[in-house]
């Protein structure tokens, strides 16, 4: 029992230390959300993996990937993004995150090649020394060309609610 003690005491003592670690600067950031959703009567699944490295503390440059699939066509994209996290507590933070994507649109008949923007918010809930659990808020703009005219919503932006996670790996 006297060691069962023990181990939960320093357990307790290096998360109040190190509590506020998953944002440092040399942390690698591996994760990804995913959402469901419904645009113009299409049902749509979005699934966002992502990999980051924290540059200075609480600021991460990194690369994402997007994959929609909505009723037989799909979105597939890749690109740059950057996420700032503020009031940063033991518990978790607040962040913002914005991206360019590269994107491949397909369907059933055709593909087309365009670009996308995205910008979140959200909330990253810390588990542990090494897990977030993440609550966002996301809006997508897609420039679809006129010819294209595989989704419904191509003259509008995409908003999501998503959850996901991440893995904070330090040196």
């Amino acid at each position: 029992m006297k060691n069962f003690t023990t181990t939960l005491l320093l357990s307790f003592f290096i998360l109040v230390n190190y509590g506020f670690s998953q944002t440092e600067k040399g942390t690698v950031l591996l994760g990804g959300s995913a959402s469901y959703l419904s645009v113009d009567d299409e049902s749509l699944i979005n699934i966002n993996p992502n990999i980051g490295y924290f540059v200075a503390n609480k600021f991460v440059v990194g690369l994402n990937a997007n994959y929609i699939n909505s009723d037989g066509s799909n979105i597939l994209g890749v690109g740059p993004y950057i996420r700032g996290y503020f009031l940063t507590n033991e518990k978790g933070s607040i962040f913002a995150q914005g991206g360019y994507n590269y994107i491949r649109v397909g369907g059933d008949n055709s593909s087309d090649s365009e670009n996308g923007y995205s910008l979140g918010f959200g909330y990253a809930v810390f588990l542990n020394s090494s897990i977030a659990l993440e609550f966002s808020g996301n809006y997508a703009k897609y420039e679809f060309s006129k010819s294209s005219n595989l989704f419904s919503f191509s003259d509008s932006g995409i908003l999501s609610f998503n959850v996901g996670f991440q893995i904070h790996f330090k040196k």
